[in-house]
């Protein structure tokens, strides 16, 4: 088969030779106008639809402002959406995903270089999530000065987290520093706090739509640091989702927050390393629908469950270490479960090498108690499901699967059980 060649054809290879920079472009831009007529067929809702599927991928995102008009358009609010603020001046790799950015402690950037630079890309108005942490010895607010200039462009921010949170320093400078988010901030993620309860309760309650909470590391007191903050200036909604982590004084903060004149209404409350957290369950128990407890051998105290009416979902979790351990204080947990709506249990199990260690670890008789009272629920609730999350560290899958279903016999050959695999 003979090659034809053309004078127009000679022309265009010795062009693409001669100008292979401009060459290159006039195919971008043929390809770009390709995409854009394609993209052009759908719905702008449905391409912003598309592109929620890649919200935690920056990569992707970037990528795919980069192809043509629409995806451009399409992502750019997805990319400006989280901001991350650090006080250090030691700028560090840049992060890969969005979710890098809640582990506060591995990545840093140098806060006002990223505010200022959103601010000339136009993306400090798409910002709906921000990160604040504070790395230098001065206090937070005062630390916040520089970038308070930028902070009147973001009038949207839905979730805000604040490592090492000094509410001592804040009372009198609140306003100034966060004031201008208290109108649509939802959720709210505190972490490291040494201050009173009533002093954190003062923060929480400063933000009147605020329907999300998390407090992980907390070391509140009952003295006063500082002054004392006037109480409940506003009751937010908490119709959302609730995180104790690693509570010191659980039993204090529980029952301060159970103090907040409209009550409390989370959905949802996961607790961990939070020993005594009946005070927040009692409030809750009009709205709580889905509980997870992370379990430790040090826990002797069943959790007080009977007090909600509208549970649905009760997920257990603990390492494989203490599952011989863990039956008595379960069965005393889920003998309180009298909600008529309860269909849902769940147990995850992490840091699981093979099915030898599982076995030596639930050898013991009381989980045959365990599995007695779930197929008695079973009877009561005909869409009762138990599910067994297995942090799988080694690939002994079948052993594993095969070691539950005999353990949990009764509920094995109901058929609502279900045996899932993870890594770690």
């Amino acid at each position: 088969m003979t090659a034809k060649f053309t004078f127009a054809g000679f022309v265009s290879i010795f062009r693409r030779k001669l100008f292979p920079a401009r060459s290159r472009n006039r195919l971008q831009r043929a390809s770009a106008a390709k995409c854009d007529s394609r993209w052009n067929l759908l719905p702008p809702e449905l391409v912003d639809e598309i592109l929620q599927y890649l919200s935690e991928d920056l990569p992707a995102l970037k990528a795919c402002s980069l192809t043509c008009k629409i995806l451009h358009d399409s992502a750019r609010p997805l990319i400006g959406s989280w901001l991350y603020i650090s006080s250090s001046r030691k700028r560090k790799s840049k992060a890969r995903s969005m979710k890098s950015f809640l582990h506060l402690s591995k990545k840093t950037v140098d806060g006002l270089a990223m505010l200022s630079d959103n601010q000339n890309r136009g993306l400090l108005p798409h910002t709906r999530h921000m990160v604040l942490k504070m790395e230098d010895s001065s206090p937070l607010p005062e630390s916040l000065q520089p970038f308070l200039a930028y902070f009147s462009s973001i009038d949207k921010l839905q979730t805000l987290a604040i490592d090492g949170l000094d509410v001592t320093a804040f009372i009198p400078v609140f306003y100034p520093c966060l004031g201008m988010f208290t109108s649509s901030l939802r959720s709210l993620d505190i972490r490291h706090i040494w201050d009173s309860d009533r002093q954190l309760l003062w923060f929480i309650g400063q933000f009147p739509l605020l329907e999300d909470l998390s407090i992980r590391h907390c070391h509140t007191h009952y003295f006063f640091l500082g002054p004392s903050p006037p109480l409940f200036r506003t009751s937010p909604p908490f119709r959302g989702h609730l995180n104790l982590s690693l509570i010191v004084d659980s039993q204090s903060l529980c029952e301060a927050l159970a103090q907040f004149p409209g009550g409390l209404n989370f959905t949802s409350i996961e607790l961990k390393g939070c020993g005594k957290p009946s005070a927040v369950i009692a409030a809750c128990q009009l709205s709580l629908r889905s509980i997870s407890y992370t379990w430790t051998t040090t826990t002797s105290r069943a959790l007080d469950l009977k007090v909600s009416s509208v549970l649905e979902k009760f997920e257990f979790k603990t390492e494989c270490a203490n599952l011989a351990s863990a039956p008595g204080w379960l069965y005393r947990t889920l003998c309180k479960i009298n909600s008529p709506a309860f269909r849902e249990f769940i147990i995850s199990v992490s840091d699981c090498s093979t099915a030898a260690d599982l076995s030596t670890t639930m050898s013991g008789d009381n989980w045959k108690t365990v599995d007695a009272y779930l197929f008695l629920w079973s009877k009561f609730q005909p869409t009762f499901r138990v599910t067994f999350r297995v942090g799988l560290i080694g690939d002994d899958g079948d052993a594993v699967r095969a070691f539950i279903g005999k353990r949990f016999s009764n509920v094995s050959k109901k058929g609502i059980m279900a045996v899932e695999l993870r890594n770690g």
